[in-house]
C-alpha cells in the first residue's frame, strides 16, 4: 500500500460506517519500504522492509491475527511466500470487463470455506481458509 495516499477506508462518509471505529482503534501495521513514510492513522506502526520478510516477522511476534485492508500487491506477494493462513472476500454482484486478478500468477492454492453470509445488497461475504 502506498502510504503517502493510503486508502480512504476509515475517512468520515455520510452514511455512517459501523467498522470506522473499530479499525481506527486497533493496531495498525503499516508494510512500506520507504523509512520516511507517515501512516496518517492513529494507533498505527511503521514497519520498514520487504513485505514478505517484514510480514514474517511480524507473525512471529505479534499475538494475535495480523489482516491486510486494500493491497492486493501485498496480498500477492504473501500468497506466494506461503504467509496467508485465510482469506475473507467481498464478493460483488458485479461482472467487469477487466480488472486484476486477485491471486496473480501465484500456484494453485486449495480454500476450504469456513463460513459465507449475504448481505442485505447481494454481496456475498466469505471466509476460506487456505490448504
Amino acid at each position: 500500500m502506498d502510504v503517502r495516499r493510503p486508502a480512504r477506508l476509515l475517512d468520515v462518509d455520510p452514511e455512517p460506517n459501523p467498522f470506522t471505529e473499530v479499525l481506527l482503534a486497533q493496531q495498525k501495521y503499516v508494510v512500506s519500504r520507504d523509512d520516511d513514510a507517515q501512516p496518517g492513522y492513529p494507533a498505527s506502526t511503521l514497519v520498514v522492509g520487504e513485505a514478505t520478510e517484514t510480514v514474517a516477522r511480524l507473525r512471529a511476534e505479534v499475538d494475535g491475527v495480523l489482516t491486510v485492508l486494500g493491497s492486493g500487491a501485498l496480498v500477492r506477494s504473501l500468497h506466494r511466500a506461503g504467509l496467508v493462513d485465510e482469506y475473507v472476500l467481498q464478493i460483488h454482484p458485479v461482472v467487469l470487463r477487466s480488472g486484476t486478478r486477485l491471486f496473480g500468477e501465484a500456484a494453485r492454492a486449495d480454500l476450504a470455506l469456513v463460513e459465507a453470509t449475504t448481505s442485505s445488497t447481494g454481496v456475498l461475504l466469505a471466509r476460506f481458509r487456505v490448504g
